[in-house]
């Protein structure tokens, strides 16, 4: 007996040592790590700190990458990162592009002296003005950084990814860059137990748009003098003036006397009506120059001359306008309506009304053709307008959008509170055949506890199929009961007139007049060089359109990537679960993507995705989640080949426990003598005794919790009171002879020291005259130590000595 004693010490020992000598927990399986970097591991110890950080890492298509939190309390710390080449060059690239074409245009436009004069006329730009806009566009065609009124600047330090996170409801939004890792506290509270919800999008900046709307919206003040219809109305009647005005110069310069000519009476009148239709000129001219003054709107159009694709830059330098100057009328068609159906009520009334004549018949439905073909007619011009305005919408939206949402995250926040279950999260990759995304994955969990599969890297149009299987685990002992169990299974253009002259008295008053006449003549001429190189102007500010002053950024929401959240049932005992990831393509034109939504969803007692096997000894049963997803088409295909495990460990507050003990009291026994009447000779009874019981925790326990008792559980609160137990348990060879009251200590789960009081039952004699008077059975306490395991495992020793 002494020698099975110590060999199951022995064995108990080296198993004790063996637990310690682990690092993590000890049916942990080390999954592989793709090629990429790898961070820090912040899950090597499942019982993170009361705060930490975790790093979130994303590649540039925005794929979710990496090492993920297994666990994420509100306390904890998160950061962002983005992999790969910093995008400045990509970005710098569009604006170098556009100043070099900007410079080209600059000196085509100085090279034409019409350009030049229709900027001067119209916006009061000087060559000087070019000049400075060419030296700016030179330092950025030539990649280089300036800070410029004339054109915007692309920060080599910007941020082209922003982070946002918010939970379930909407609440605790925080938006912040994702290129340097900046950690914060994602303060998500859980509100209640299944809706704890951490969504974090991920969006991708287009810088290049972002500075383009922003230099729009910054630079609209200097955009002072729109051009209204009552500006066009005067441009199209002054334009209507030119032609005529034109005209009349072209056949008045045609009577212009002969250089040869002697008639000084014609030269004078001609010279006075020269002079007269001067004036004329000038002021159309000046009217003109009046009208297409938009030397309010220079420093507006200088500073979108970088941005503009033709030569001869516009006011407004979009393929779009405001909506509001698209006019889609349909006011008149109303009416029509109402014409066309009197007439048809009048025709109706011929036969019954005298005065209604065929005449007047035939009248009604020439004036009800009239008024359809009026009502087709606006009623395409109405239909145009709405179209118009749609494309011109859609310009405007792209345009304004400025970022596009690459990846919707979902995590799962736990309190960190006794009151509240710990959300443990088991990441997969839908790119890359739903492999794990957790360098070390727990593998045991506490029944008390929830299990959220996480499907990462969903594309839009992808939804993960969830097959799980709940398998009851047949023998339920602690870890350190399965090692030992398994060590014992081992074991077991116009030009002006020249006139010529000669020095005579009445010559020289002849050359005078002559001078005078050719004198207005060419201020006439000049007047109308003027006049037609304002019609030139006329032209261009009549094409003009007023550009939008204010445009609100848009990001495109519909994420390339989501993640899809499934939450795992409760169950009551422990039990070994394996499930597989399935991507699917849906048909469906509505993503059921709930990192989409910013509001929570309804509980529901099944989770969309997911399908749940639960299998016993007798029968299996099988829960479908209610059909509210979209439609899965028949292309689908299996992101993965493997098969995932986890068990789910019940929580104890009573558990059986075998060992054996030992009495420190010698307990001594008086038994009758051969004949019976009077006492024999003392004897000892045995001190150590294999025993057999229950523990009763103080605390409900995980007996699987691999931890020293002088940890903390996954709560942050002491191991201590899950390990400290109340002991009743029998002397396994006779129940009734040794009863053990007392308590224990698990070190580890498996593994129980105990102490307490052990009572003795013996036999109480009396004797009167050589005849026993009383015999009657007793106890008597005395004080034991003991070292105790699973019942299995002592039951396996049993076996293995037999």
């Amino acid at each position: 007996m002494k020698t099975k004693i110590f060999l199951s010490l022995i064995l108990l020992i080296i198993t004790i040592i063996h637990v310690f000598g682990q690092t993590g927990p000890l049916l942990a399986q080390v999954s592989a790590i793709p090629s990429f970097q790898r961070l820090p591991d912040f899950n090597s110890d499942v019982t993170k700190s009361a705060t930490s950080t975790d790093t979130l890492l994303f590649d540039q298509q925005g794929r979710l990458r990496g090492n993920l939190p297994q666990k994420l309390l509100f306390t904890d710390m998160l950061a962002f990162n983005v992999s790969g080449k910093n995008l400045f060059s990509e970005e710098q690239k569009q604006l170098i592009e556009h100043a070099r074409k900007a410079l080209k245009h600059i000196q085509e436009v100085e090279a034409d002296s019409s350009l030049m004069n229709i900027l001067n006329d119209v916006y009061k730009i000087k060559k000087t003005d070019l000049d400075n806009l060419a030296a700016v566009y030179k330092t950025i065609a030539d990649n280089s950084q300036v800070v410029s009124a004339y054109i915007p600047l692309i920060r080599k330090d910007t941020e082209y990814y922003q982070v946002k996170t918010f939970d379930t409801k909407g609440m605790n939004q925080i938006e912040m860059q994702a290129n340097k890792i900046t950690p914060f506290k994602n303060n998500c509270t859980p509100w209640f137990q299944d809706q704890n919800d951490l969504n974090i999008s991920l969006t991708r900046v287009n810088l290049f748009r972002k500075v383009t709307l922003d230099w729009l919206n910054t630079n609209a003040k200097y955009f002072a003098n729109p051009i209204t219809a009552t500006q066009l109305k005067t441009l199209k009647d002054l334009e209507n003036q030119i032609p005529v005005i034109s005209k009349e110069v072209r056949a008045f310069v045609k009577t212009a006397p002969s250089s040869q000519s002697t008639d000084l009476v014609a030269i004078k009148k001609f010279s006075a009506d020269a002079a007269t239709l001067k004036n004329k000129v000038k002021i159309l001219a000046t009217n003109i120059q009046v009208a297409v003054d938009l030397s309010a709107d220079k420093d507006w159009l200088l500073n979108w001359f970088w941005y503009q694709n033709n030569s001869m830059p516009s006011l407004n330098p979009f393929p779009f306008v405001q909506n509001k100057d698209i006019t889609a009328d349909s006011s008149h068609l109303a009416a029509l309506r109402v014409k066309i159906s009197y007439y048809q009520s009048l025709i109706k009334t011929a036969g019954t009304t005298p005065s209604i004549t065929v005449n007047s018949v035939n009248g009604y439905v020439a004036k009800i053709d009239s008024c359809n073909n009026a009502l087709q007619n606006q009623m395409k011009e109405f239909q145009d307008a709405q179209l118009a305005q749609t494309q011109n919408q859609k310009l405007i939206d792209s345009f304004a959008t400025t970022g596009s949402v690459l990846n919707k995250v979902i995590l799962s926040v736990s309190t960190g509170s006794e009151k509240f279950p710990i959300f443990w999260m088991r990441h997969h990759n839908a790119a890359n055949q739903g492999e794990e995304m957790t360098y070390k994955p727990q593998r045991e969990y506490s029944q008390e506890d929830r299990i959220v599969i996480l499907t990462h890297n969903l594309q839009h149009n992808q939804q993960a199929s969830i097959q799980l299987t709940y398998q009851a685990v047949a023998v339920d002992e602690s870890e350190l009961g399965d090692i030992l169990n398994s060590s014992l299974s081992a074991l077991s253009g116009v030009s002006p007139l020249g006139i010529g002259g000669n020095n005579t008295p009445a010559q020289i008053l002849l050359n005078a007049q002559r001078t005078t006449s050719n004198a207005n003549l060419q201020k006439l001429t000049d007047e109308y060089k003027l006049l037609m190189q304002l019609d030139v102007a006329v032209q261009y500010v009549i094409k003009q359109q007023n550009p939008p002053t204010f445009i609100t950024e848009i990001i495109d929401s519909t994420s390339v990537y989501h993640t899809q959240k499934e939450l795992t049932p409760t169950v009551l005992d422990s039990q070994q679960a394996s499930y597989t990831v399935t991507v699917n393509q849906t048909t469906a034109s509505t993503s059921v993507i709930a990192a989409a939504a910013n509001t929570p969803a309804p509980k529901s007692t099944a989770t969309p995705g997911l399908t749940v096997t639960t299998t016993t000894s007798t029968a299996s049963t099988t829960t479908q989640a209610p059909s509210g997803n979209p439609i899965m088409s028949t292309n689908s295909a299996a992101s993965s080949n493997n098969t995932f495990h986890y068990r789910v460990n019940k929580l104890y507050r009573i558990y059986p426990m075998a060992g054996f003990a030992f009495t420190l009291n010698n307990f001594v026994s008086v038994n009758p003598n051969t004949t019976g009447t009077g006492p024999g000779l003392p004897e000892s009874a045995p001190q150590t005794h294999y025993i057999g019981g229950l523990k009763i925790f103080f605390k409900k326990t995980d007996i699987r919790n691999t931890s020293f008792i002088g940890d903390v559980d996954e709560h942050g609160d002491p191991l201590f009171w899950t390990r400290v137990h109340f002991d009743l348990a029998v002397d396994l060879d006779a129940p009734l002879n040794n009863i053990y009251t007392g308590f224990g200590l698990d070190p580890v789960p498996g593994a129980a020291f105990n102490f307490g009081v052990v009572w003795n039952r013996y036999t109480y004699y009396e004797y009167s005259g050589g005849q026993q008077t009383i015999n009657k059975p007793l106890y008597r306490p005395g004080i034991y130590i003991g070292l105790t395991t699973d019942a299995a495992v002592v039951a396996q020793i049993i076996k293995l000595f037999k």
